[in-house]
């Protein structure tokens, strides 16, 4: 049996935790393999895979907590864990520190986002570190980004994020629609466009609410739609209000109806700064959207422009303006966009090919031995 242990230092709970999610309870059928997971005591990490395996309290996201990284490996001695899984950048750091005193672990990375690793000594130490066995990316783009980092192409796999077609599955747009604009009071005549994620820098709500006020400029009959919290929530929605659009826009807040709502959208709007692939363009293909998304990341690897969506440069508020009219005035397009890309998700992004994918990897480690 190959024994994994999944480390995450999250407080929070975002795409990589619900991609950790999917992962293990897709290898729960497979009695090759076993999986622990070691995160923050009180975090919605532990909370959650506390109820699905086995799963270590930590205390610390400090990346190079030696007692910290002592408490992991004696975990992995006693209960015969043969690979670490770094699922965030902070865990890459402590699962080098946890082979210290483990050094028969094999060391798998997640690398998740696209920016570049940081220049500072300890980090070009970590990413060329002997004691990584292997890197999954979850794009393309990431990929390339590692390789022009330094790390060895012979290390990388490439494992694309996926998200569930099933919570969609059954769902009407126009009765999900029915529904959202009878809890918001609002037009449910109106086309629909908006996001559901942090709101964060990254996501560039900045962009999309001056787009909305392009938009509201041209016509009355558009709406704009945000659901959850973040960071830059108070700054986003005083925006929101200098701009004028406090009858154009709503905050929606955070919701775990992510299927419900999204299938209410008509358009799902994504202009973010950088993204390592973006599975919100994901669960808004499932729900039915067309997608207008910025060519940053992995995006353009779901997003073919003019074929599965429409594609932007990041921080244009005018061309994604520009673009959501176009599929305003073409409901043909947004049909043809739509069902492109509901296939192309439905052939490279299943949750079958991610889980297969990381076993994989595993495999790999465990018979080079």
């Amino acid at each position: 049996m190959i024994k994994i242990l999944h480390l995450n230092t999250e407080n929070g709970w975002r795409g990589g935790e619900n991609q950790m999610r999917l992962l293990i309870e897709g290898m729960k059928g497979q009695p090759e393999f076993e999986n622990h997971v070691a995160a923050l005591a009180n975090s919605d990490c532990f909370a959650t895979f506390k109820s699905i395996c086995p799963t270590l309290p930590l205390i610390s996201r400090f990346a190079y907590h030696i007692w910290q990284a002592k408490k992991i490996a004696n975990y992995c001695r006693l209960n015969k864990i043969q690979i670490l899984d770094a699922q965030t950048a902070r865990t890459h750091s402590l699962a080098i520190l946890v082979k210290l005193f483990q050094p028969e672990l094999k060391l798998v990375v997640h690398r998740r986002v696209d920016n570049k690793p940081g220049h500072s000594i300890l980090s070009r130490k970590k990413y060329y570190s002997p004691k990584v066995n292997a890197y999954i990316a979850i794009s393309d783009a990431i990929k390339n980004i590692l390789i022009n980092t330094g790390v060895k192409p012979d290390k990388i796999a490439v494992v694309k994020s996926a998200v569930p077609d099933l919570p969609y599955l059954g769902l009407n747009k126009k009765a999900e629609k029915e529904l959202w604009a009878k809890r918001l009071k609002l037009n449910g005549n109106a086309i629909w466009f908006g996001n559901a994620s942090a709101i964060a820098h990254q996501k560039a709500y900045d962009i999309l609410l001056h787009a909305t006020k392009i938009l509201v400029e041209k016509t009355n009959n558009v709406h704009c739609l945000i659901a959850g919290t973040g960071p830059q929530e108070e700054e986003i929605k005083s925006l929101s209000t200098k701009l004028g659009l406090s009858n154009h826009v709503t905050f929606v807040g955070f919701t775990k109806e992510i299927p419900s709502f999204l299938s209410a959208l008509d358009i799902l709007a994504v202009p973010s700064n950088n993204e390592g692939l973006g599975t919100i363009i994901l669960e808004g293909i499932h729900a039915g959207c067309a997608v207008v998304a910025s060519s940053v990341g992995g995006i353009p690897e779901m997003i073919h422009h003019q074929k599965t969506g429409l594609l932007i440069p990041p921080g244009n508020s005018v061309n994604l303006a520009q673009e959501i009219i176009s599929l305003i005035e073409s409901p043909n397009l947004r049909y043809k966009l739509i069902m492109n890309a509901q296939k192309h998700a439905k052939d490279y992004f299943s949750v079958e090919a991610m889980v297969k994918g990381n076993m994989q990897v595993y495999r790999s480690l465990i018979t080079a031995i």
